[in-house]
């Protein structure tokens, strides 16, 4: 006798989830349009900057990942046709779609987790992160194996290079690269990703928890509000895409990127992406405690 009432009531939910995620999208575009812009990066326009992303954001955070994806993807398909920039390239809508539905994926599986459990997680792998950098950093300095390295050896490298007195992350580096067209760039890319993107991701980490405590003491005083989870969804998203789209603009769209080691492209994407990403984040735990303050819409928002 109650099954109709209760599809009813599961239909009007859905019909209020998808009006709430087009007035996101409608903003989120609006944003995207007329109030961000690219900026330079090795003289291309490499990244663009605005807040559209807190909009976009917020119907993963709400509802889950499928209207995350839904909404992050037509944010991108619709600005660019809106206001184009360049040729469409269909692959930054599919990096649009996938880091909605990460967003929304990390956080549904965050939220009801401890939040100081998560934050001493958080310090313990950074620290092991840093350590492991630092380790390597330490191994390859004592091997000799710098970017420099092949410059000692003659063009022979299989017959010339002795690995056997070298620690394991020496010998990893140049069985990674030896018998490639250009060792040396090889080599270079696997010593930074293995001693400073190691260390950098570490105090990622680090930097996290601190965000996360000041966020909690000097800005939100909701408490309920899983910041650090908020952070991790927020920030896995912004830096998975961006390390994606980093990727394509590198070997499909901007040819002149391509002299450039990866990592240094990468970095100069990725810092300013992570600032936006914390105000972002800050606006989204907002209104997140918003909709958390009113009783009748915490019935129906997740």
């Amino acid at each position: 006798m109650n099954l109709p009432m209760r599809s009813s009531s599961m239909t009007s939910i859905q019909i209020r989830r998808m009006v709430i995620s087009a007035m996101f999208l409608a903003i989120a575009v609006t944003m995207r349009v007329y109030f961000s812009n690219y900026i330079p990066i090795f003289g291309e326009s490499g990244l663009r900057i605005g807040l559209h992303g807190m909009f976009s954001a917020m119907p993963a955070i709400l509802f889950g990942p499928i209207y995350g994806a839904i909404v992050s993807g037509l944010t991108d398909f619709l600005g660019h046709h809106i206001r184009p920039s360049g040729a469409f390239n269909p692959l930054f809508t599919l990096t649009s779609i996938l880091g909605g539905f990460i967003r929304g994926a990390v956080w549904m599986f965050l939220r009801n987790r401890a939040t100081l459990t998560m934050r001493n997680i958080v310090i313990v792998l950074s620290f092991l992160i840093i350590s492991i950098g630092v380790a390597n950093t330490i191994a390859l300095n004592a091997d000799g194996v710098g970017r420099d390295f092949y410059d000692n050896f003659a063009s022979d490298y299989a017959d010339s290079v002795d690995t056997s007195e070298m620690n394991l992350i020496s010998r990893m580096a140049i069985v990674r690269s030896i018998d490639t067209q250009n060792p040396a760039n090889i080599l270079d890319d696997f010593i930074t990703f293995s001693t400073v993107a190691m260390i950098g991701v570490g105090a990622f980490g680090l930097l996290l928890v601190v965000l996360d405590w000041a966020i909690k003491r000097f800005f939100l005083n909701d408490h309920k509000i899983a910041t650090m989870a908020l952070l991790l969804a927020m920030m896995t998203a912004a830096v998975l895409t961006n390390t994606i789209n980093t990727y394509i603009l590198r070997e499909m769209v901007l040819p002149s990127w391509q002299y450039l080691p990866f990592f240094a492209v990468w970095f100069f994407r990725v810092m300013p992406t992570i600032g936006t990403t914390v105000i972002n984040t800050f606006f989204v735990a907002f209104m997140l405690g918003v909709c958390n303050r009113h009783s009748h819409m915490r019935q129906w928002l997740k």
